[in-house]
């Protein structure tokens, strides 16, 4: 059973907890009342690395708005309190993680355990509905094939061309980034966590430029 549809009867139920992939790559999806309010993968960035990786916010104010938020559920609040980063930054870099975890989740068939009560230490109220969700992640796998569509361009390392055949290149910001960071080891997804940027947009940077091994 793909996990978009493990979620529909606890959704439809409106219970609130966690729902826990048990499989690789593993990962959470946390409910309340039954609205999406976070997902996280470890394969993507979460919260923390588009923070502090892509270097909106320094390591220690993450740290602390963690310890100081944690068991309160506020580690959101904690963030905007330190006055570094805007409530709409976070929720919005909420949306990134969650969308970014959905997406990689979301269609695997995995076996998974429903956690009741649970909820994530951000306490942002960033609350989707089950259906919005999996629509944006539809969209996003649809873009990604008419950008490129073989999906084993994901996980290959990117290798820029040594030579191009026009005297001029234009490049976007981003794909400079991806560019000027890759080892020739590393894939999008590999990039996407050292820069802390969300995986989805440099992966379909990537395809676009269409360089895999």
């Amino acid at each position: 059973m793909r996990l978009r549809d493990a979620l529909e009867p606890w959704c439809a139920a409106e219970f609130s907890g966690a729902l826990r992939v048990i499989d690789a790559p593993g990962g959470s999806v946390y409910i309340v009342d039954g609205l999406i309010e976070y997902a996280e993968c470890p394969v993507v960035s979460g919260v923390d690395r588009l923070l502090t990786a892509s270097g909106r916010l320094p390591a220690d104010a993450w740290r602390a708005a963690l310890a100081a938020g944690r068991t309160r559920l506020r580690v959101g609040d904690e963030l905007v309190a330190s006055g570094l980063i805007s409530r709409v930054e976070v929720e919005t870099v909420v949306l990134l993680a969650l969308y970014d975890a959905a997406h990689v989740l979301f269609d695997a068939a995995v076996e998974v355990r429903f956690e009741p009560g649970v909820r994530h230490p951000l306490g942002v109220e960033c609350r989707l509905d089950l259906a919005e969700v999996c629509r944006e992640v539809d969209r996003r796998k649809r873009s990604l094939v008419d950008a490129w569509p073989d999906a084993s361009i994901d996980t290959a390392a990117v290798v820029p061309a040594r030579r191009l055949p026009n005297q001029f290149v234009a490049l976007t910001a981003l794909q400079w980034e991806v560019v000027a960071n890759a080892d020739r080891r590393r894939s999008p997804i590999d990039l996407a966590r050292l820069l802390g940027r969300d995986t989805y947009t440099v992966m379909l940077e990537v395809r676009r430029m269409g360089w895999p091994r």
